[in-house]
């Protein structure tokens, strides 16, 4: 996460919150929210978040595979980068 100096979160977030992701080199917004966290993840923390897609299968998440980089977007604010670390869809990701 972005500390709020560079342009991120001014506070922590946990489970349930709802980003964008934006794969590097795409235009798509992809809605997600984090469904489990280590803790809370605060500004200039590093962390391994598990998303699930909140518009899957009616929006393709295709891009997002493994090893991809991404930014985490909260309107047009980038908070935070990422990448992929493995990816599983279902049928009914909710």
């Amino acid at each position: 996460m972005r500390t709020e100096a560079e342009g991120g979160r001014p506070c922590p977030f946990t489970e349930g919150y709802r980003p964008h992701l934006v794969v590097n080199g795409r235009s798509d917004w992809l809605g997600v929210w984090a469904l489990e966290c280590p803790a809370a993840v605060a500004p200039g923390d590093t962390a391994q978040v598990v998303f699930g897609l909140l518009y899957h299968p009616a929006v393709d998440y295709s891009a997002l595979q493994s090893g991809v980089e991404f930014e985490v977007h909260e309107g047009p604010r980038v908070v935070a980068t990422g990448t992929v670390l493995s990816t599983h869809f279902t049928a009914n990701s909710q």
